[in-house]
C-alpha cells in the first residue's frame, strides 16, 4: 500500500503538468503521459523511478536528435528535391545509405541504453519497457488519427 501511494505521489505532478501545458507546448504534454504511462506499465517503485527516468530522459533526447534529423530530412525532401523516381542511381543509393546510417544509428542508441537500463531496473520491466513504447505509441497515433477526423 505504501508503495502505490509513492507511486501516486510521482505521479500527480505529471498528470498536474500535463494539465497546465498549453495547446501549443503539446509535445511536454505528450512526455508527460509517456512518462505516467511507462511508470504505470513497469510499476516503478520511487527507489527505482529515482534511478531509471534521469536515464530515460536522455535516452529520448538523444533518440529524438537522430529522429529530429530524419524529420528534417523528409521535410527538406519535400520541398523541392526530385521524387525518388527521378533521381539517378547515385542519388538513389546515397539516400538508402544515409537512412541506413540513421537506423544503425537508432540501433548502437538502443543497445547503449539497453545496458544502462538493465543496471537500474529489472530485466522483466527492460522488456516491459519496450512493449509499453509501443504502446503507447499506438495509443497516440490512434488518438491523433481520431482527432484529426473531427476537424
Amino acid at each position: 500500500m505504501k508503495t502505490k501511494l509513492r507511486l501516486l505521489l510521482l505521479i500527480l505532478p505529471l498528470a498536474f503538468i500535463a494539465k497546465a501545458q498549453k495547446p501549443e507546448n503539446s509535445n511536454a504534454r505528450i512526455e508527460a503521459l509517456r512518462a505516467q504511462f511507462i511508470t504505470e506499465k513497469l510499476d516503478l517503485q520511487p527507489e527505482e523511478a529515482q534511478q531509471f527516468w534521469p536515464i530515460y530522459n536522455q535516452y529520448r533526447n538523444e533518440l529524438d536528435k537522430i529522429q529530429g534529423n530524419r524529420l528534417k530530412e523528409l521535410s527538406h525532401r519535400r520541398q523541392g528535391d526530385k521524387p525518388i523516381e527521378d533521381m539517378t542511381d547515385s542519388e538513389a543509393e546515397k539516400l538508402i545509405l544515409e537512412e541506413l546510417n540513421r537506423q544503425r544509428k537508432l540501433l548502437d542508441l538502443r543497445e547503449a541504453y539497453y545496458s544502462k537500463f538493465k543496471a537500474v531496473i529489472p530485466i522483466q520491466k527492460v522488456a516491459l519497457l519496450y512493449k509499453a513504447e509501443m504502446e503507447f505509441k499506438k495509443k497516440l497515433i490512434h488518438h491523433l488519427s481520431g482527432r484529426h477526423k473531427k476537424h
